[in-house]
């Protein structure tokens, strides 16, 4: 997946950063909507994603 460093690297980044700003605002929602019902699966879901 990194045979160009720079190429292939700057690609990833951006790739993550056009679905991260897609995917943010959902995750953010679900964070939120999942924080009021309490913290047990948000740490599942932070240990799992970040």
């Amino acid at each position: 997946m990194f045979k160009g460093e720079r190429g292939s690297t700057l690609e990833y980044l951006i790739r993550i950063i056009i679905m991260g700003l897609g995917g943010a605002t959902i995750l953010f929602g679900i964070l939120a909507a999942l924080r009021l019902q309490g913290g047990v699966l948000i740490e599942r879901i932070g240990r799992m994603g970040f």
